[in-house]
């Protein structure tokens, strides 16, 4: 039965009696939770109706109602038992209201991150209430992660996603404070980049209708998902530069990375050259006989195969960018402008190409040398005279 009368007498003497509702659910994974809640008033049909609300909540995977509207007064009989406690949500359902949040701001790809970590967390913590997930339950996960033999940087992002969740649990005041953690430890990033007789190489083993794309990836630093969806009308190959605006990501488009990811890229002559002969009226640059866009999962095998005829290592895209990166740095860019290139947040992430630029640092040294031999010609001036 799940409303039942409850009836008892208080320290002072006084009779109080309640309607309890009490309700058991089986979730799709076969967990059963309950939920028990005091009805406001002795009426039956109020107590019919609020378990028919809260199943109908569980089923829905809804935020369980407090029933709140109809709170009794202090001078009812019934006021101690039928005072309503918030009842705070369990992860798994506050999860649902999280990942609905991101996809109306999120990018497809940061959507998918979210949903991949809650795969692992959901499991562990699932059906427990937002509250009950402290420090411990977190270390906890995080060792969890470890054992299943991720990479440290995957540990960290994951475990930001969880905490992200907690953080707007807390906004909307289901919980009184984020846990803390120690922070995950990851190594400096390990990057592969090709020379420039490398990526001549590479263009030149590439299908015919592929080079293009692969010349343009090196001569502009574009994201892969950039490269899918940049259209004719971001490309300005009169003025010599491109636009970038929007990325694709599994077939749909979205916003670049960053904010700063939306950026103007000028594009060098060869690339110019290369474009106008790809040119048609298809509205992406890059895209299959019927104007459609490439997915990602496409892409992958036609680059590694220009690899293996290039006597090149097979690699990812990303490793077309860092050889944009790395070529400019090591002509003697600044890090500040591969930075605005690349679309980076801040400069910290460009850090990683400036070991490659050895001479850029001896050139710095030498300016205290120039400045010295200054002070050394102003002191013998001032002395002759």
């Amino acid at each position: 039965m799940s409303v039942r009368e409850r009836a008892w007498v208080s320290a002072d003497g006084r009779r109080h009696v309640s309607l309890q509702v009490d309700v058991k659910f089986r979730h799709s994974d076969g967990q059963v939770q309950r939920v028990r809640r005091t009805c406001p008033t002795l009426n039956r049909t109020d107590a019919k109706n609020m378990e028919r609300a809260i199943r109908r909540a569980l089923q829905n995977g809804e935020p369980v109602p407090t029933f709140d509207a109809e709170e009794p007064t202090s001078e009812s009989p019934v006021a101690e038992a039928t005072a309503p406690r918030k009842t705070v949500p369990t992860v798994g359902t506050f999860w649902k209201e999280f990942i609905s949040l991101a996809e109306a701001t999120n990018r497809p790809s940061e959507i998918q991150h979210k949903i991949k970590a809650g795969r692992h967390f959901l499991p562990m913590y699932g059906m427990k209430r937002l509250n009950e997930i402290g420090s411990r339950e977190l270390e906890h996960f995080r060792a969890q992660l470890v054992q299943e033999d991720l990479k440290p940087k995957t540990v960290r992002n994951y475990l930001f996603v969880v905490k992200r969740m907690l953080r707007v649990a807390k906004r909307f005041k289901l919980i009184a404070e984020v846990p803390e953690t120690d922070p995950v430890q990851v190594p400096p990033p390990d990057f592969r980049f090709f020379t420039a007789e490398e990526a001549s190489r590479l263009v030149e083993a590439a299908d015919p209708e592929w080079r293009c794309i692969i010349l343009v990836a090196f001569r502009t630093g574009l994201r892969i998902g950039e490269l899918l969806a940049l259209q004719w009308k971001d490309v300005d190959l009169k003025g010599g530069r491109i636009n970038v605006r929007r990325s694709a990501y599994r077939g749909k488009l979205g916003p670049p990375k960053t904010r700063s990811s939306i950026r103007e890229v000028p594009l060098g002559e060869d690339a110019v050259e290369v474009l106008k002969r790809h040119r048609h009226l298809r509205a992406f640059v890059f895209s299959k006989s019927d104007g459609s866009m490439f997915k990602d999962s496409e892409t992958r095998r036609p680059l590694e195969r220009a690899c293996r005829r290039a006597g090149l290592p097979e690699v990812g895209w990303h490793v077309l960018r860092h050889s944009f990166a790395s070529q400019l740095v090591m002509a003697g860019a600044t890090l500040k402008a591969v930075s605005e290139l690349l679309g980076h947040t801040t400069i910290q992430m460009t850090m990683r190409y400036a070991h490659l630029s050895p001479e850029a640092r001896r050139e710095a040294v030498k300016l205290l040398d120039s400045a010295a031999a200054r002070r050394h010609e102003e002191d013998r001036g001032q002395a002759d005279s």
